[in-house]
């Protein structure tokens, strides 16, 4: 039987409905979570954007054209898919590559590269059904825009959190930030268990044929990698910055949470974020 805490993470909410019904749902979906969360972790409260949750975006904007001609091989299908364990291509059902947005300016714009674990499961009403690789595509990247504007998860308020201390003068400014980040994973497709790990040769497979492809791409580019998963990748790139995760369970420690704070830190300090990087070299 299924605990409050994971029926409230899997709530259908469809944004092609109405769109007040559809913040009703969102608002009290963020406030079961809120309340479970201080319930398990008194006085750990996460830190959230202070955006205020909007409708769906129609007109999303799509990464580089030289971003999505690689994210295209993913989609083709990707050549691992019958080698990789636990990859699933059924757009159907809500399971294709994703959980990567950004980069929607020049390459040359984009300061930081965020490289998170995985997709969670696909939401029960998720799909990506369509004719060609490029509309697939296309969906994953319209469904991950609307999930972090709205603040669908925890992981999606959280990642819009830390990028508002991330680029200080663009926060609540969300297609501005994208400009300058890229959001990817380090296994572009869910695995069986959530909370779970596969072996770090088949994370690595995806990591090195996809992210690292991408992320040689942004000359002026910081990589953050976020949570041990994810951190699994940090001898494929140079001096890469590590924080915690941004998804539970692991968002939830003390630790977790400090360490993603010293992660803008050391962005600031590194040269990331020229309007901030002063403020920081004075502390």
């Amino acid at each position: 039987m299924k605990s409050e805490h994971q029926k409230s993470r899997h709530r259908t909410v469809n944004p092609t409905n109405n769109p007040i019904n559809f913040l009703q749902d969102v608002l009290l979906e963020n406030r079961i979570i809120e309340k479970l969360q201080e319930k398990t972790f008194p006085g750990a409260a996460i830190q959230q954007s202070s955006v205020a949750t909007v409708a769906p975006k129609t007109l999303v904007p799509l990464p580089n054209p030289t971003i999505r001609k690689l994210i295209l091989t993913a989609f083709q299908p990707c050549k691992y898919f019958g080698t990789c364990v636990e990859a699933n291509y059924q757009p159907g059902s809500g399971h294709v590559p994703r959980g990567f947005l950004g980069a929607t300016a020049n390459l040359e714009d984009v300061e930081a590269v965020i490289v998170l674990a995985e997709p969670g499961h696909p939401h029960p009403t998720e799909t990506h059904d369509a004719e060609t690789p490029e509309q697939v595509m296309k969906s994953a990247v319209d469904y991950a825009y609307n999930c972090y504007s709205t603040g669908k998860d925890l992981m999606h308020r959280n990642v819009k959190g830390f990028l508002d201390r991330l680029f200080p003068k663009l926060a609540s400014d969300f297609d501005r930030q994208l400009e300058k980040v890229w959001i990817t994973e380090s296994r572009l497709c869910s695995i069986d268990d959530e909370i779970g790990n596969i072996g770090k040769r088949e994370r690595l497979r995806c990591t090195e044929y996809h992210a690292l492809r991408q992320i040689l791409c942004f000359p002026n580019a910081q990589v953050i990698l976020a949570g041990k998963k994810a951190q699994q990748s940090a001898l494929l790139f140079s001096k890469p910055i590590l924080c915690g995760a941004f998804s539970p369970p692991g968002c939830n420690h003390k630790a977790s949470r400090a360490s993603r704070e010293e992660a803008i830190r050391q962005f600031h300090l590194r040269g990331g974020d020229h309007s901030s990087r002063n403020n920081f070299e004075k502390c």
